[in-house]
């Protein structure tokens, strides 16, 4: 019986991903589908990394995303941008007292010229078991943003081409996966976005979303993503150099799956 309690988190995550659906934690793509890869955020740092040079000063996130009453993924960001360049760092925790998943990621995005945005990402993966020890991988992500025009983006990311894993237990992996999007400003109040994501180990994911400036402060969000078939909506607010996000994804196999945010520009 305690084994089993040990690995409810794994089993829980290994559900939630066993589609190939990418795991978003930020709370503004998450309500918008949970896709991210041809946004520009603060929060591309856990999407496709090429987004954050859209940073016009540095910032710092912290989202939480809790999947039961005791079960719960933390994230903390911060980037700097530097002439076209900009740098950021995360961290990830995911799972409680005797299972606990952590990730520590350096990102560097570089914007040449006005439409094209490159990025490279490093990532140390850490997985502990109290009833099987602990165990290490890394992994590289890389991605590009193309603005076809001041109003649609394109954009593709690759997570973990080389396919390195955890060199031990619980069936536990570093995910593969291949993205593409687009994103398309229709308006100053509509942003529309869109993306099929692809684990090289399960099928095809599409997922899309909008968000809608209801005024200066206050933007509205929704989306869908398939397989599994999911709502995704929420919220975001700002005032001044602080900023809040809130989203709910609504699965029929887990219920509802909230997320938020809070943000800091200096």
């Amino acid at each position: 019986m305690f084994r089993y309690l040990i690995l409810a988190p794994l089993m829980l995550a290994s559900l939630l991903s066993a589609s190939g659906q990418p795991a978003v934690s930020a709370p503004r793509f998450a309500a918008m589908g949970a896709s991210g890869v041809a946004l520009r955020d603060l929060s591309s740092l856990l999407a496709n990394q090429a987004g954050l040079t859209a940073l016009k000063s540095a910032a710092l996130a912290v989202y939480r995303e809790d999947f039961t009453s005791s079960i719960a993924r933390n994230s903390c960001i911060f980037a700097v941008p530097s002439g076209r360049s900009v740098v950021g760092v995360g961290i990830q925790s995911y799972g409680v007292e005797h299972y606990s998943e952590q990730r520590a990621a350096i990102a560097l995005a570089r914007r040449f010229g006005e439409m094209l945005s490159i990025s490279i990402d490093f990532n140390i993966h850490r997985l502990s078991v109290s009833a099987y020890g602990n165990a290490s991988a890394w992994s590289v992500e890389t991605g590009f943003q193309y603005k076809i025009s001041p109003l649609l983006t394109v954009a593709a990311h690759v997570s973990n081409p080389s396919r390195n894993t955890y060199k031990a237990t619980c069936n536990a992996f570093v995910a593969s996966r291949l993205e593409f999007g687009a994103a398309w400003q229709v308006s100053d109040k509509i942003l529309l976005n869109a993306e099929a994501s692809k684990d090289l180990d399960f099928g095809l994911v599409g997922a899309a979303g909008l968000e809608y400036r209801l005024c200066k402060y206050l933007f509205l969000r929704g989306g869908l993503s398939t397989e599994p078939f999911c709502e995704h909506f929420g919220f975001g607010s700002a005032a001044g150099s602080f900023s809040f996000d809130c989203a709910v994804s609504v699965y029929e196999q887990f219920g509802y799956l909230p997320k938020v945010g809070l943000r800091y520009d200096f």
